[in-house]
């Protein structure tokens, strides 16, 4: 048996260190962090995430040489230089280490008949320090352990229960409760299934902080589990039991989550199988994202976005095998001008002219039957493909590229192999999905937006055979803008200026099922590229270019993906209008004035590049003198 004294503080010391406090429960805390999950991992692996700038928040033995843990970058919010794990330790070994640390998570397991210990240890000095701590195990009941809590004001952060020597024995680590540390509200079960967990998480609320497996599921008894809970306010969080392994990644990815605990058990068949607690890991971005899309569909739904050459900056679910519908035709569209950059579609390129045996029916299914066909270039067929979303025409482009298992084989040599044609496109229902993940698919847009697949030369014959701001101006756009402008206090002059500068092109596309009795299913996204005119410090414009992509698989009504894609970008394009809104465009002597001085420098360079262009056109003349005198006077 062994405890650690506690240590007494003044009440000004503990309001100092409140944050410490509360940041040790790491479940608790929703910064955004980069973190990790090992199942079954051995002690050098995990060591070598630890060595990478991860720390472990919750490991469990589950084997010789085997453990499941959870790491979360040791940085920010959660940095803390203390970190020591020892997976095999003695008392001794463990008391030695304590210099200045204290435990945050603990496990006693058999070592052949001696008990040795599991424990991660955290500094316990400075910021980190806690009020009082204490750890306490080889006890034969748990009531000695809460006896124990309750006269020492803590509150447990590990509990665990284990076998030695055939004898049952528990454990547990704890905190101060006192002061202003206090946490009002808590609970913690020994030896709970996941039913009375449900039932005391129904009654008394709370954040699960810490489980761990007490008793495995035989065929006559339910597995039951130790766990602690505290009343902290939280974004969310969410916790599962009867998890897979193959299911907890996807079901974190899905929520925007990080997985806060893990804790492996046998059910009562005897399958493997996970209680998992995840919480909150979206940025601003995400967050608002989610909280528009997920109220209104059922689908499985996800995003991506990320700046062309730059960093991801929000994404939800974006590994996930999505059927996107008619959004998939951009993958026939890259490569077939691929194609044609490289000469395999002859001199002529996509001048070429090709046979269309049907411009008649373009949502169809392709059958086979010809009717209107005609003599048209390959551009036309593309246009038809992307504009008008023709079946029949991008199952003619498909073919032109070697079809389906030709598309797939280039798609996996560009390291796309997520993205995948597996049927006809206007043909899904009843025959094998398609699949694009959101990350692949911007990377895809990435690509050609960036010389990787073909010139600039080739990239805007691409855009040519899209639409987007060449047909619909900035109108899918024009909520988001003009919101974000009102609330900069944007002239008009501005805004109007702002628009006719903002460039994009997209696929959108969505498949019906309605398969009796089996009611009505839709899948669907919105993919494509936006380029924001952001203005330089000079006056000049820097654009930057942004790719995106929002999906619903198979739901009752997936509206709100269509809805939600230029919603996206909102960040980036209030970004863009900032830019705008510190700029004074027109005062071309920078004198904080529009005034005669900037309109004779505006006259004097009249039929040249500039300065004065303000429109951006390439040339001084009457639209940009139109432009300064929209802005006369003092700047705003």
């Amino acid at each position: 048996m062994r405890t650690h004294p506690l240590t007494s503080l003044s009440i000004a010391l503990l309001a100092a260190i409140v944050p410490a406090a509360i940041a040790q429960v790491d479940p608790v805390v929703t910064t955004p962090t980069a973190w990790v999950l090992q199942l079954g991992a051995s002690e050098a692996t995990i060591n070598g995430y630890v060595a990478q700038g991860f720390r472990i928040i919750d490991v469990d033995r589950v084997g010789n040489n085997q453990y499941d843990a959870v790491l979360v970058s040791n940085s920010g919010d959660y940095a803390n230089a203390g970190i020591t794990w020892l997976p095999g330790a003695t008392e001794a070994q463990v008391t030695a280490a304590l210099g200045g640390k204290r435990i945050v998570d603990l496990q006693p397991w058999d070592g052949g008949g001696t008990t040795l210990l599991n424990a991660v240890l955290v500094s316990n000095t400075g910021t980190d320090a806690v009020a009082g701590w204490g750890w306490f195990y080889a006890q034969t009941a748990p009531a000695t352990i809460d006896t124990w809590m309750s006269s020492n004001t803590l509150r447990p952060i590990s509990l665990s229960r284990y076998t030695v020597g055939g004898a049952v024995r528990y454990a547990a680590a704890a905190i101060s409760n006192s002061g202003t540390a206090t946490v009002t509200s808590r609970w913690h079960r020994w030896g709970a299934t996941a039913a009375q967990i449900a039932t005391t998480l129904s009654t008394s609320g709370g954040v699960i902080t810490h489980v761990e497996t007490a008793t495995q599921g035989t065929p006559t008894s339910a597995p039951t589990f130790n766990v602690t809970a505290i009343t902290k306010p939280i974004r969310g969080w969410w916790y599962y039991t009867g998890l897979l392994a193959s299911e907890i990644l996807p079901t974190a990815s899905r929520l925007g989550a990080r997985v806060s605990e893990v804790a492996r058990y046998v059910d009562q068949s005897g399958t493997t199988r996970f209680f998992v607690v995840l919480v909150d890991n979206t940025n601003a971005i995400e967050s608002r994202m989610r909280a528009a899309m997920d109220p209104l569909t059922d689908a499985e739904f996800g995003f991506h976005l990320r700046r062309v050459g730059g960093q991801v900056l929000a994404e939800l679910n974006a590994d996930f095998p999505a059927e996107i519908a008619s959004t998939m035709k951009f993958v026939h569209a890259v490569r077939e001008v691929q194609r044609a950059s490289v000469g395999l579609e002859g001199a002529s390129a996509l001048d070429t002219v090709i046979f269309n045996p049907d411009t008649v029916n373009p949502n169809e299914c392709p059958d086979g039957v010809a009717a209107g066909s005609t003599l048209e270039p390959i551009r036309e067929v593309l246009w038809r493909m992307l504009t008008d979303s023709d079946n029949n025409a991008t199952l003619l482009i498909a073919n032109r590229c070697g079809g389906n298992s030709a598309l797939n084989s280039w798609l996996s040599s560009q390291g796309l192999g997520g993205i995948s044609n597996n049927h006809t496109l206007g043909c899904l229902c009843l025959n094998t999905p398609n699949t694009a993940p959101a990350r692949e698919f911007c990377t895809l847009y990435e690509r050609a937006a960036t010389g990787q697949y073909f010139s600039a030369a080739w990239e805007d014959q691409l855009w040519a055979v899209m639409f987007g701001s060449n047909k619909f101006g900035t109108k899918p756009f024009d909520a988001v803008i003009d919101s974000e402008a009102q609330s900069l206090g944007l002239a008009s002059p501005d805004i109007a200026l702002f628009k006719s500068l903002f460039w994009y092109r997209f696929k959108d596309g969505g498949y019906e099922c309605n398969l009796p009795p089996t009611p009505i299913r839709f899948w669907g996204g919105s993919a494509g590229i936006v380029r924001l005119p952001f203005l330089a410090a000079s006056g000049s414009l820097a654009p930057r270019e942004f790719t995106g992509m929002t999906f619903g698989h198979n739901g009752s009504n997936i509206t709100v993906v269509y809805d939600s894609w230029a919603e996206l970008f909102r960040e980036q394009i209030r970004e863009a209008l900032t830019t705008w809104a510190t700029a004074c465009h027109g005062d071309l002597n920078s004198d904080g004035t529009v005034n005669g001085a900037d309109l004779g420098q505006l006259l004097s360079a009249w039929g040249t590049a500039g300065p004065g262009d303000l429109d951006f056109d390439g040339t001084v003349n009457g639209a940009d003198l139109g432009q300064l005198l929209s802005r006369w006077g003092a700047c705003n």
